[in-house]
């Protein structure tokens, strides 16, 4: 059975002791079940299950309680700033850098640790891990220097991570070059460019650039190629993937991959299998919004199908831990 790739990079693997090992094993099985809810986007469920995981020992899922906490009020709060502490206090670097970019000490009015400590602490611990050769690590800094201000070295360091294999990098590198960053001088050769690290990405195995990957393919007139990466994306558990694919099913050579004909009843069938694993609002949402599209025949052979069509696994939105 395929494991999720990205859910098996993030997941975090703490060590207490072996006099904690009880407690451990609570602590990871409830972030990792946080993390699926949260990867489904139903933030409520998980907040409540990341505080559980965070209080048996879990910095990472401190780190997204805080996440959630900003999040909900769109600026640093008392409460998200004692999560990420946790978090920070048990070395992850990125609630290091959400402490240093909320500059608590002008915001919040504790001082013990400035914005500037808060990034060496980060840098502290990802430069040694980078330099020996942990790709995790060189993203890392993309991250710890993207939000200091210091482009150049986020960028090298971004491109180091790419270089060296790392799916996340490679998908981000060929976005940033999608979007305008890098010197290119032709239009021609910014596109080969983003299409070659996209590429990378999606043979590496991250659904995500699968999904991006097939639509610049799209875009440059290779709809056989972008028909076969999405294709592949809908037989991971990319949330994504699978919806696009479902609508291209249902519209067939009117819908934006133009194929030659149309399946509306495994279309059809791959959304309401997709709500019923996930329950998630787009899922929902085309759900509802297809029902009344395609024929009485094809809605009845749909429902029939439903059960076995989508891998099993959680299905995700591999959202980025870094994000807003």
């Amino acid at each position: 059975m395929m494991r999720a790739l990205w859910l098996t990079i993030l997941l975090a693997v703490v060590a207490f002791g072996a006099n904690a090992a009880a407690k451990e094993t609570d602590g990871e099985a409830l972030y990792e079940k946080g993390y699926i809810l949260y990867q489904q986007r139903h933030y409520g469920a998980a907040r409540e299950i990341f505080e559980r995981a965070a209080k048996a020992g879990e910095p990472e899922a401190a780190y997204y309680v805080g996440e959630l906490e900003r999040l909900s009020h769109t600026f640093m709060t008392k409460e998200a700033e004692k999560w990420y502490r946790q978090a920070a206090a048990g070395g992850d670097v990125y609630a290091m850098v959400r402490l240093a970019n909320a500059d608590i000490c002008a915001g919040l009015g504790d001082c013990d640790i400035d914005k500037d400590e808060w990034f060496q602490k980060a840098l502290n611990i990802a430069l040694p891990k980078a330099k020996s050769g942990n790709i995790d690590s060189m993203n890392d800094l993309y991250v710890i220097y993207s939000v200091m201000g210091d482009d150049d070295e986020a960028w090298g360091w971004l491109n180091k991570a790419a270089s060296n294999g790392h799916l996340f990098a490679q998908y981000w590198l060929s976005y940033l070059i999608e979007k305008g960053k890098g010197f290119y001088w032709t239009e021609d050769g910014r596109i080969e460019d983003s299409i070659k690290w996209m590429r990378k990405s999606a043979e590496g195995g991250f659904p995500r650039a699968m999904v991006e990957l097939a639509l610049l393919l799209k875009d440059q007139g290779d709809l056989k190629g972008a028909w076969n990466w999405l294709e592949r994306a809908s037989n991971t558990n990319y949330i994504r993937g699978i919806y696009e694919y479902a609508a291209a099913l249902i519209k067939g050579p009117e819908g934006k991959f133009k194929i030659p004909s149309k399946d509306e009843a495994k279309g059809y069938a791959l959304f309401l299998e997709l709500k019923q694993k996930t329950d998630s609002d787009v899922a929902n949402d085309f759900a509802d919004f297809y029902k009344d599209k395609i024929s009485s025949d094809s809605l009845i052979q749909a429902k029939s199908m439903v059960g076995d069509l989508l891998v099993d696994e959680p299905i995700i939105y591999y959202d980025p831990k870094f994000g807003l």
